[in-house]
Parts: C-alpha cells; sequence; structure tokens
C-alpha cells in the first residue's frame, strides 16, 4: 500500500501485478475502516488493517509464477493495449 502509492506508473506499470495487489489491499483498508464507523468491527482492528505492509514484491512475484492473479482475476489480462478508450 504505502510503497506501491511510492512506485512510478506508467503505462507498462500501471497494470502490473503488485500494483494489482496493493490496489485489492487498498480496498480492504477502506472496507475494514467503513465497517469500523458503523461499528461493525472495533477501532483497532481498522488502524491495524490500513497500518499492515502490504505483500513483499517477493510473494507477488511468487503468485504470479504460480498463476493466482490470473485465478482471481478469472483469467484477465490488463495491459495498456486491451484496454478500450471508447
Amino acid at each position: 500500500m504505502k510503497d506501491a502509492h511510492a512506485m512510478v506508473v506508467s503505462p507498462d506499470t500501471l497494470f502490473s501485478p503488485r500494483l494489482l495487489w496493493h490496489a485489492w489491499l487498498d480496498v480492504e483498508v477502506a472496507l475494514a475502516q467503513a465497517q469500523a464507523e458503523l461499528g461493525m468491527i472495533p477501532d483497532w482492528a481498522a488502524k491495524g488493517i490500513a497500518a499492515a505492509p502490504g505483500p513483499p514484491l517477493r510473494a507477488v512475484n511468487h503468485l504470479e509464477a504460480h498463476g493466482l492473479t490470473a485465478a482471481l482475476t478469472g483469467g484477465a489480462v490488463f495491459s495498456p493495449s486491451n484496454i478500450s478508450t471508447k
């Protein structure tokens, strides 16, 4: 989460597995914060989720090597070349 935001974003990195995983984690943080506001989870839990570091690059590479990102995205491959601008 924090280190992904420091990453230089270009057409080549925009759809990288690393940024994809960090985007998913950002959604988890937002969900935890909303649940804490509604009293569904304790505030300390939401703060702990927000403070947790994202996965190390080595872990992302391992997940990619085993096709887990593709499995989680339904096999969709995101790249600048297959995004419609229409």
